[in-house]
């Protein structure tokens, strides 16, 4: 498993809300959330399914959410934004909320710092932190998903709510636009209906990018995760509920 350390002055991610937990103190469900202390940023990254337990993780790793500077939704499905209107209604009012654009005309609470992200476009939320809209979707239902992108010394970091679009595609996307090498992909990657015959075929392939790090996660599934352990050995964190990565 890939080292981590307890080191808060030093740039890291915070897994928030997983469907696997790692400690018994913490909760765990369908969903997904993270919060990024980067390049002097606090980001929030999805909100997970269940907002109850989505406070009540905060309140064990001690997160302040009115330090948050920008919130970024990955997609509109129940498992990664529950209770976005609350926390809306709770945090400073110079955070800036990144939603894509299938959000619009949904949000109950006006708030002029809500940004919405259409697919197809690369953003810049800061000078190294971008979001890349996409299009995709999911039984039948057209999905604009959002990918969250940090330009890191040690290369990009990847975050994915579901990656709907698919991994694969997702990562030659996002190597059009930026030149550098891919340090770390962490997120869902919605491998949950795949066999294991076509996730191998794909973390093989993903393998041939010289990913230093991954860090599977939600809709990746079980079967998922240990696969990308059997394949990228030491350089899989094994993420749930409470993992803390250091970058």
């Amino acid at each position: 498993m890939a080292k981590m350390k307890n080191n808060h002055t030093q740039d890291h991610i915070q897994i928030i809300y997983d469907d696997l937990t790692s400690a018994t103190k913490f909760e765990c469900g369908k969903g997904f959330a993270c919060i990024i202390d980067f390049a002097g940023e606090k980001i929030l990254f999805d909100l997970g399914g269940d907002f109850e337990k989505f406070i009540h993780n905060c309140n064990q790793l001690a997160i302040d959410l009115n330090l948050i500077n920008h919130v970024v939704i990955s997609h509109r499905h129940w498992d990664h934004c529950a209770g976005l209107d609350s926390l809306i209604t709770n945090l400073a009012a110079n955070c800036q909320i990144i939603l894509p654009s299938s959000f619009r005309n949904n949000i109950v609470t006006n708030n002029r710092n809500i940004r919405y992200i259409d697919h197809g476009s690369l953003n810049v939320i800061h000078p190294s932190v971008f979001t890349l809209g996409l299009k995709s979707r999911w039984w039948g239902i057209p999905i604009i998903e959002q990918v969250l992108i940090l330009q890191h010394h040690k290369g990009l970091i990847i975050l994915t709510g579901c990656a709907h679009a698919g991994i694969m595609q997702i990562v030659n996307k996002i190597e059009q636009s930026f030149k550098d090498q891919i340090y770390l992909l962490i997120g869902g990657f919605h491998l949950s209906y795949h066999s294991k015959a076509k996730i191998t075929t794909l973390i093989n392939r993903l393998n041939s990018k010289e990913i230093a790090q991954v860090a599977p996660c939600h809709c990746t599934s079980i079967k998922g995760r240990q696969l990308f352990k059997s394949l990228f050995h030491n350089r899989v964190y094994d993420v749930g509920s409470g993992t803390e990565i250091m970058l």
